[in-house]
């Protein structure tokens, strides 16, 4: 900020070697201050300005708007024994909280986007790793609560006004494409947690999702996070998907989701690729209604895939740390993948209209 700089000018002049100064920062029901010792010819006061504002936007202090804060130095120690000094300056409320915010938010996005080490974070935005994680779980925390709605469930008239043309002849009916996708993680220390997150398919301590989109490509639903050894079929039945569907509603699913039963008791339809088990061969219908089936199906690995190579986060191996549940029920992980969900639905859509 130019008057950080200004500030930062007049105060050198002020200044010598060796003086320990005093940084204050004075508001309507705010007063902080910093001490500290210019220990060169002036160079650190600049740094020191910034450091002292960065704190004071991660200690989430009320700022006030309406008002202008008003930063004050003055010599407190001056080794040479001469009379005080002094250096003021004011700066605008309204211009720290929105520069902070969006600093913030740029760095939130940074990491999910480009999976950005916490350290070189700390180092782009002059800040200590430990300060890098507290902001970015505290701000994943506010996307989370601002954004989540943006994932709901339409209603059926609101899917066939836009259905598109590929499945207007055999699948009119659908209002979902589901699949499950799994995220790497640290390998636990505790037993079991170990055998409960680790992933025969994968081979790897995962964390397992399910997602439902529409057949226009938006994404309607994200479930929890389960461990990697949890069956398709069980996240299913017990994340909460089956109480959203109606009557008359056609589900599209890979041959791993065994829940054809469960989705009837609500007078649904699961519709999944034939199996070959106990015959010689498929029937024709069977093999044109298999492929016409993977050829709309396949829209939610290509979802699954937007979001990975959008938000590379999550194509690495995540902290176990942030596989632990909140009082809220919900891991960082979790609000971190619905917030990468949420985010790609602000995207063109994948799936053409014709």
């Amino acid at each position: 900020m130019c008057i950080l700089i200004e500030l930062a000018d007049a105060a050198r002049s002020l200044t010598r070697r060796n003086d320990v100064v005093q940084l204050e920062l004075v508001g309507e029901n705010l007063n902080r201050h910093v001490t500290f010792t210019v220990t060169d010819d002036g160079n650190m006061i600049l740094p020191a300005f910034e450091d002292f504002l960065d704190e004071l936007v991660q200690s989430n202090a009320d700022v006030p708007v309406d008002n202008n804060l008003e930063f004050v130095l003055q010599v407190v120690n001056d080794p040479a024994g001469g009379s005080k000094r002094k250096a003021t300056g004011t700066l605008d409320c309204e211009l720290i909280n929105r520069c902070c915010k969006a600093s913030i938010n740029q760095f939130t996005l940074m990491r999910l986007r480009m999976n950005l080490p916490l350290f070189f974070l700390g180092h782009c935005f002059h800040t200590s790793t430990s300060t890098a994680s507290r902001v970015f779980n505290n701000t994943l925390n506010v996307m989370y609560f601002r954004l989540c709605n943006i994932i709901r469930w339409p209603s059926r008239d609101q899917i066939l006004i836009s259905l598109p043309m590929c499945y207007r002849k055999n699948f009119k009916n659908c209002t979902s494409i589901i699949d499950c996708f799994e995220i790497f993680i640290e390998r636990p220390k505790e037993m079991r947690a170990r055998a409960q997150t680790y992933s025969q398919y994968k081979h790897h301590n995962t964390v397992k999702y399910l997602i439902s989109i529409t057949p226009q490509g938006v994404i309607s639903f994200v479930s929890k996070g389960w461990g990697g050894r949890t069956s398709d079929k069980y996240v299913t039945e017990h994340s909460g998907y089956l109480d959203l569907l109606s009557p008359g509603d056609v589900v599209l699913a890979d041959r791993g989701f065994n829940v054809a039963y469960s989705v009837g008791l609500v007078n649904a339809q699961l519709k999944i690729p034939a199996f070959t088990k106990g015959k010689a061969q498929l029937h024709p219908e069977e093999i044109e209604s298999s492929r016409g089936l993977a050829a709309v199906g396949i829209h939610v690995e290509r979802i699954i895939g937007l979001v990975r190579n959008k938000y590379t986060i999550l194509q690495g191996t995540i902290p176990i740390s942030l596989c632990c549940s909140a009082s809220d029920g919900l891991t960082p992980l979790d609000k971190m993948v619905k917030v990468c969900c949420t985010l790609s639905n602000l995207c063109p859509p994948v799936v053409p209209p014709e």
